[in-house]
């Protein structure tokens, strides 16, 4: 407010306050998601004093690397490409500090949003990190085409996506497209395709 004083002690008190209700909010998100907090520990542990809180939360050293894999496929494989996932230890781990960052919060991002929660990811993330966007396409919107991969063949497949939104086995032969097939499902698998 442009009215009122600098006040150094009153702006460290609320700092102070800021930074309990997140080390607060973080010790929550550990009781009801030790997995996840188990797996940022491990991408931050180049960062000391985020790796030192989270150590402190958690109460122990960093997982290892086959841990965090092993984290990571068996918490985010469901509501991700697992393809991408199986790869976590041969292109994430060694990555440089800006990769791990950015699958950080992407996988941030993905864990919010399959929990029901409705979140953009924010503009300045875009901006300072713009390759979040691109881990969170080819953890979520891009199809691997492996049969064993339960999120690309639940996700990236027309019939499936019609019976899990609209509970109907098929889409309807008429209008037809060009080649006689479904003109429906055309439409539904150009979108998928992008």
């Amino acid at each position: 407010m442009s009215d009122s004083r600098n006040d150094p002690v009153k702006d460290a008190s609320l700092t102070v306050d800021l930074l309990t209700e997140d080390v607060d909010a973080l010790s929550e998100m550990h009781r009801i998601d030790p997995q996840w907090v188990a797996l940022l520990q491990f991408l931050l542990r180049d960062d000391p004093p985020l790796a030192h809180l989270l150590a402190t939360i958690r109460t122990a050293a960093a997982t290892t690397p086959a841990d965090a894999t092993q984290i990571a496929l068996t918490r985010f494989g469901p509501v991700c490409c697992s393809t991408r996932l199986s790869r976590f230890a041969e292109i994430d781990v060694g990555g440089s500090a800006e990769h791990i960052m950015a699958l950080a919060y992407a996988l941030g991002w993905v864990r919010v949003r399959v929990s029901g929660g409705n979140s953009v990811l924010p503009i300045w993330v875009h901006s300072a990190i713009p390759e979040v966007r691109t881990l969170i396409r080819d953890l979520r919107e891009r199809n691997c085409g492996q049969p064993g991969c339960r999120h690309c063949q639940e996700q990236h497949h027309p019939e499936s996506l019609l019976f899990a939104h609209f509970h109907r086995p098929t889409f309807r032969p008429r209008p037809a497209a060009p080649d006689g097939t479904s003109l429906q499902r055309a439409i539904v698998a150009a979108g998928l395709e992008r």
